[in-house]
């Protein structure tokens, strides 16, 4: 089985069910949450399209130490959401065109200051 073609495949399937849920974005409903302690439409939808960026992130580095990211720029609207989504997709799409099955091979891991969470396989 082609662990990559898969990767890449289901990473395109997302993407088409992302894109369609955020065309439908409600306008002036960036704060919309259904509970008070539920996370608000906007940052959510945000952090769905900083997922679609992982895939390069993981493919291109040893880890992450979240300590360490850069602070994520905020989107305002439907069109920049939309923009990020498929900036961050054509990245991942392209890193994972790119390996081979031996880049899946090293660990790759999650840290905080430099104390690993997590670790494994790519």
């Amino acid at each position: 089985m082609d662990i990559l073609q898969v990767l890449k495949q289901e990473l395109t399937e997302e993407f088409s069910i992302t894109k369609k849920f955020f065309s439908r974005f409600p306008k002036d409903r960036n704060g919309y949450a259904p509970h008070e302690k539920s996370m608000k439409l906007m940052p959510l939808c945000s952090h769905i399209s900083d997922i679609f960026g992982w895939a390069a992130i993981i493919l291109e580095t040893p880890g992450l130490d979240f300590a360490e990211t850069p602070k994520l720029e905020k989107i305002e609207g439907r069109e920049q959401l939309s923009a990020k989504l498929e900036k961050n997709f054509k990245v991942s799409a392209a890193a994972i065109e790119k390996a081979g099955e031996a880049d899946l091979q090293p660990n790759w891991y999650i840290s905080m200051n430099g104390h690993k969470l997590k670790e494994w396989t790519k």
